[in-house]
C-alpha cells in the first residue's frame, strides 16, 4: 500500500526535543536557497522553478497523514488489509494496520514532499544542523526529480497497481532522494559546509530503533526498503556502502523514471531489470470469483435469515390482515419482500482485499530473522533467500460475509521445482503453527493455500478446485 505521501518520506530520523535552535519560516527559506543550488549541481539539473517550504509540527503531519489514507484508502479497505495480512501471519491479527502505519510515520519522519502541492515541509522538531541539511537534500530531490519526470502523474497512474509493483516504484522515487542525500552527505563532509555530530548520529539510531520495535517487521520492511534498496538499485551494486559513493547515470535515472521495475524481484536481483537477457518479469496468476464457491453464512445464519426475512414480515401481515387493513397489507408485503431479499443479497460472500505479496513478501514469511533495520548492520542485510529467490508471481483475496466469516487464499507460482520446494519447505518450517493456515496444496511449480478460522474443511476443497481450474496448466 502506498500514498502520495508515503512514497516522499525521510525516514530513519528522529524527533528531537527543539533547544532554540528550530526552524521558522525565514531559516527555513535561506536553508532551502543554500541547499537547492548543490542539490541541482550533484544531480546535473537545474530547478526549473523555486520550491516551496514550510515548517509543520509531528501532529499536523499526522493529521495530513490520517486524510491521505482515508481519502486514497478508505478505513474499511485498510481494516481489510489488516485482516488480509492478519490471516497470513504477516502481523498480530488484533493489530490496527491503520495505527501501526501512523505510530510508524509519527516516529520516523524528518520531512516530506507533497507533489500534489509542489510543497516541501520540514518537521518543527528538528533544530538547525548537519542532520536536518540532510533531510532537506532528500526531499529538495523529489521536488528536482518532479519537475523533470511529474511524480504526481506518476503516483496517479499507479492507483491500480499491486501493493508489490508499489514497492518497486517507490525503489526508484526513493532510491533517487537517497543517493543524492548519501552524496551530499559525502561531498559536504569533504567541503566543510557539512557537519555531523557523532553522538546527534547515534542518538538519532537508537531512538528510530525504539520507533520501530514493536512494529511488525513487515511494514517496516515496506516502507523502509525502497531507501536502501532502491539506491542501490539505480547504481547497480549489492553492497550498501559502495551504492551510497556512487551516483546513478543520468539515463538510467531517465529510464527508470518512464519504465519502473515491476516487482520488488526486479528491484532486489536488479541484473533481472537491467539486463535484458535476464529480463525476468512477474506471471500473471488467477484466483476465481468464489462468491458462488462459498457457501451461505451457516445453518444458524441461515435460520436467522428465515426468521428477519420471511417469518417476522408473515406474521405482521396476518396481523394487520387481521385488522381488515388490505392497503396497508399490500404495503407490507412488498416491504417484507425487499426486506427478505436485502437479507438474501447481505448472505453472500464478497471480494474485500486482492493484492501481491511479491519475493520481498515471501522473504519475511520464510525468513527465520530478518534483519534489524535500525541498525547499520541490518542495512547492510540481505532482503532474499532461497526459498524467495524464484518467486515467479503471486496473488491472494481476501472474502468476507454478512457474519464476519473471513478466507484468505493465496496462490504462488515459481521459476523452478526447485524453487517452489524450497519455497514449501521453508514455509511450513515457518507458519505451519499459523492456527489460520488450513491446506496447503502443491503443484510442479505452485502453490495454493487457504487461511481461515470459520470455513469447513469440504468448503475449502471447493477453493483449492476453484483455483486450480483458473490455472489449468498448473496440474
Amino acid at each position: 500500500m502506498i500514498t502520495t505521501l508515503t512514497l516522499l518520506l525521510t525516514l530513519f530520523s528522529f524527533p528531537q526535543e527543539p533547544t532554540g535552535g528550530g526552524f521558522d519560516q525565514e531559516a527555513l527559506d535561506a536553508k532551502v536557497a543554500e541547499i537547492s543550488p548543490r542539490v541541482a549541481e550533484l544531480r546535473g539539473l537545474d530547478f526549473k522553478e523555486s520550491v516551496l517550504a514550510g515548517v509543520t509540527t509531528p501532529d499536523e503531519f499526522i493529521e495530513f497523514a490520517k486524510k491521505e489514507f482515508e481519502s486514497e484508502y478508505g478505513l474499511e479497505n485498510l481494516k481489510a488489509m489488516g485482516k488480509s495480512y492478519g490471516l497470513l501471519g504477516l502481523m498480530d491479527p488484533e493489530l490496527d494496520l491503520y495505527q501501526a502505519y501512523l505510530d510508524m510515520l509519527r516516529g520516523q519522519v524528518g520531512g516530506f514532499y507533497d507533489p500534489k502541492t509542489k510543497k516541501f515541509y520540514m518537521m518543527s522538531t528538528f533544530n538547525q544542523g548537519g542532520l536536518a541539511d540532510i533531510i532537506m537534500a532528500h526531499e529538495l530531490t523529489h521536488a528536482l526529480d518532479d519537475q523533470y519526470y511529474f511524480l504526481d502523474k506518476m503516483f496517479e497512474n499507479a492507483r491500480d497497481l499491486n501493493s508489490d509493483s508499489e514497492f518497486a516504484l517507490r525503489a526508484v522515487v526513493e532510491g533517487s532522494g537517497t543517493s543524492l542525500m548519501n552524496l551530499y552527505t559525502i561531498q559536504g563532509m569533504m567541503a566543510g559546509y557539512l557537519k555531523m555530530d557523532q553522538n546527534e548520529i547515534q542518538e538519532m539510531m537508537a531512538t528510530s530503533s525504539e520507533s520501530i520495535k514493536d512494529a511488525p517487521p513487515f511494514l517496516v520492511v515496506t516502507l523502509a526498503l525502497p531507501y536502501l534498496e532502491g539506491n542501490k538499485f539505480l547504481v547497480k551494486q549489492s553492497s550498501v556502502l559502495t551504492a551510497a559513493a556512487i551516483t546513478p547515470k543520468p539515463e538510467d535515472l531517465d529510464y527508470a523514471f518512464a519504465n519502473p521495475p515491476l516487482s520488488s524481484e526486479q528491484v532486489l536481483h536488479f541484473e533481472k531489470y537491467w539486463d535484458p537477457e535476464k529480463w525476468d518479469a512477474p506471471v500473471e496468476v488467477g484466483l476465481p470469483d468464489l462468491a458462488s464457491v462459498l457457501p451461505s453464512d451457516g445453518v444458524n445464519n441461515d435460520i436467522a435469515l428465515i426468521l428477519n426475512g420471511i417469518i417476522f414480515p408473515l406474521a405482521f401481515l396476518l396481523l394487520i390482515l387481521k385488522r381488515k387493513k388490505p392497503v396497508v397489507a399490500g404495503s407490507a408485503v412488498f416491504v417484507a419482500l425487499v426486506w427478505a431479499g436485502i437479507q438474501l443479497l447481505d448472505s453472500e460472500w464478497e471480494l474485500k482485499n486482492e493484492d501481491t505479496l511479491g519475493e520481498l513478501g515471501c522473504f519475511v514469511l520464510t525468513a527465520e530473522e530478518a534483519p534489524d533495520l535500525s541498525t547499520v548492520e541490518g542495512q547492510m542485510g540481505s532482503w532474499s533467500n532461497d526459498a524467495s529467490a524464484g518467486w515467479g508471481g503471486d496473488k491472494y483475496a481476501l472474502w468476507q460475509n454478512s457474519a464476519g466469516e473471513s478466507l484468505l487464499v493465496w496462490a504462488t507460482t515459481w521459476d523452478t521445482p526447485e524453487d517452489c520446494g524450497e519455497f514449501i519447505e521453508s514455509f511450513h518450517y515457518m507458519n505451519d503453527e499459523n492456527p489460520a493456515l488450513m491446506t496447503v496444496s502443491e503443484y510442479e511449480k505452485s502453490v495454493i493455500m487457504v487461511f481461515s478460522t470459520d470455513v469447513s474443511k469440504p468448503d475449502v476443497e471447493a477453493v483449492v478446485a476453484a483455483v486450480e481450474a483458473e490455472n489449468p496448466d498448473w496440474k
